[in-house]
């Protein structure tokens, strides 16, 4: 699974290319890609379809366009068996930011795979309760989804730390405390 608006910052074809290799490989897998804005019109997603096309991946690949209910996202992530999130942004103008489906799907127990350059890695710790990887790399996402889905023990052990640090660290509480603190200062 893979959620976000189809802007070209957000890098779906790395993981579009990612389930290409796996295919390849004789995996059998499904990608759905979940977006908002932008909308099936845009350049980016016709980018994208073309892609999929080119990659022979119609019936493999989904994008669905529009805007989803919280309880159908929240459905959609605890469905997912894997979340993944390839954002990369060469030259931020205000940095980047958070990358909050990150967590929603870690809250919903799945595993993610995340872009090292989101600012969300600053909590996360590779093969600890993410796999982080290489901005526009196909290759490091297809080694992370082949060993989650290769290796049962390491996916829940992934899954279970990464639902507990969005469900015990990453909460309103903990960022109501911080901004306090912050104000304080």
């Amino acid at each position: 699974l893979c959620v976000g608006i189809f802007a070209p910052y957000r890098r779906f074809e790395d993981a579009i290319q990612a389930v290409s290799i796996l295919k390849k490989k004789g995996y059998d897998l499904r990608l759905l890609i979940r977006g908002t804005a932008g909308g099936k019109d845009s350049s980016y997603a016709k980018y994208l379809l073309e892609l999929i096309r080119s990659k022979d991946l119609d019936q493999v690949v989904q994008l669905e366009f529009g805007i989803i209910s919280e309880e159908a996202l929240k459905k959609l992530y605890a469905e997912a068996d894997i979340f993944v999130f390839p954002t990369y942004i060469d030259k931020p103008r205000y940095g980047y930011g958070w990358g909050l489906a990150t967590f929603e799907a870690m809250a919903a127990g799945t595993p993610v795979i995340v872009c090292r350059t989101t600012a969300s890695t600053r909590l996360l710790r590779d093969k600890e309760n993410a796999i982080l990887v290489s901005p526009k790399s196909p290759n490091e996402i297809a080694a992370g989804l082949i060993s989650l889905l290769d290796q049962p023990n390491f996916y829940f052990q992934i899954a279970k730390s990464a639902q507990d640090l969005a469900l015990h660290i990453v909460t309103w509480e903990a960022y109501t405390y911080s901004m306090r603190r912050v104000f304080a200062e």
